[in-house]
């Protein structure tokens, strides 16, 4: 999970995370992307047992690609599911689609990508280490969690989960956008979709050449 001036979602979503019914081991992360609202502390504080990653360089701008790349570097599960701060899974989230892991596919995500919820999703490790991770070049919001699915595509299987398992809270379009570069850009979200479409069309190639995921961190021990 990754929060930047989001705690209020946060402390709705995660308890429902952390009591994912599940036979496999797995264990939270949540990626403090420079959050005004001290994220790091509340989690230090109040759930010690969660991984609290810091980003301590170039968080003026929220960068949703290398957030969630950070978070996925600071695990070493053999998957690597993702849920927003606005999102609280159901209790049998994990397990539905840990089950369906165990067989052909390397992405488990949602069925309508037009929708909400497209990024709420699991990937196998080394899918997700193959591809390149999302695509950190990609400012505002939209696009990132496609063109990670597109690139999956080619290298496996891609299922999609009912999305009744999980829930996303309401909330305005300028509240997405509140700390991105680009949020003044004309035509607010559509535009940025739009723009960091044609940007992954014109990358010709896997992105990150120069690795992803890094950067002045630091990662609390759990208890």
């Amino acid at each position: 999970m990754t929060c930047k001036g989001r705690l209020d979602f946060l402390r709705e979503s995660l308890p429902a995370v952390i009591a994912q019914t599940t036979f496999y081991a797995f264990d939270v992360t949540v990626v403090d992307y420079g959050c005004p609202d001290g994220t790091f502390g509340w989690l230090q504080q109040y759930h010690p047992g969660v991984r609290a990653v810091l980003v301590k360089d170039c968080t003026e701008y929220f960068n949703f690609s290398r957030a969630r790349n950070v978070g996925a570097l600071a695990t070493k599960t053999p998957v690597i599911a993702f849920c927003d701060a606005d999102v609280s899974p159901t209790p049998i989230w994990l397990q539905t689609l840990m089950d369906q892991l165990e067989e052909p596919p390397v992405v488990m995500t949602h069925p309508q990508w037009k929708r909400g919820g497209c990024g709420i999703c699991a990937i196998k490790r080394q899918t997700f280490m193959d591809i390149r991770g999302y695509d950190e070049d990609l400012e505002g919001w939209g696009w990132e969690d496609i063109d990670l699915r597109n690139r999956a595509l080619k290298a496996g299987v891609v299922a999609t989960y009912d999305p009744k398992l999980f829930k996303i809270r309401n909330h305005s379009a300028s509240v997405r956008v509140r700390h991105c570069r680009d949020k003044a850009i004309a035509g607010g979200i559509p535009a940025s979709n739009a723009r960091n479409k044609r940007q992954v069309q014109l990358r010709g190639g896997l992105p990150n050449p120069d690795g992803f995921g890094h950067g002045e961190l630091f990662i609390s021990p759990t208890h």
